[in-house]
């Protein structure tokens, strides 16, 4: 997390300079850029809390048959 919170701002203000001095998709290359992790990081988050359901559900249920 604190990797995360000490590059994220350099890399989006450097992707986000970058875009703008080479005109990559109009000076809007950094916003593809973040809705695309922001996607994939809600599709991954999804995909842990569904695991993580699954995986509790399967506990409660192995506890019920011991009982």
């Amino acid at each position: 997390m604190c990797f995360a919170r000490s590059f994220a701002p350099f890399l989006v203000s450097s992707l986000f300079a970058l875009s703008i001095d080479n005109k990559l998709l109009w000076g809007y290359l950094w916003v593809v850029v973040m809705i695309s992790v922001s996607s994939v990081s809600c599709i991954d988050a999804r995909r842990i809390l569904l695991h993580c359901r699954k995986q509790s559900r399967e506990e409660w249920q192995m506890t019920r048959r011991h009982l």
